[in-house]
């Protein structure tokens, strides 16, 4: 963590907050359709580091070279937060 000069409160270093799930843990067809929406096999993912959810995220690379931000979102529905009074 950084601290700032002006109160020394720990800042945290926001490019690695998250701990987000492998691609390997994904759902296989999950997996497959990706692959077919990039074109071809994926070669790389580049995991995204930095926010708040522990979803998967993550640039794709294809066989092509073609490259895609993935952030799949789940099938559930969503709570919606309680409102304020």
């Amino acid at each position: 963590m950084q601290q700032t000069s002006e109160n020394l409160v720990p800042v945290p270093d926001y490019r690695r907050t998250a701990r987000r799930r492998a691609f390997s843990e994904l759902p296989a067809a999950l997996r497959e359709r990706l692959a077919l929406h990039i074109g071809g096999s994926i070669t790389s993912v580049r995991n995204a580091g930095g926010g708040f959810t522990n979803g998967f995220a993550a640039v794709l690379t294809g066989t092509g070279g073609s490259e895609v931000f993935a952030k799949p979102g789940s099938s559930g529905r969503r709570r919606r937060p309680p409102r304020r009074p």
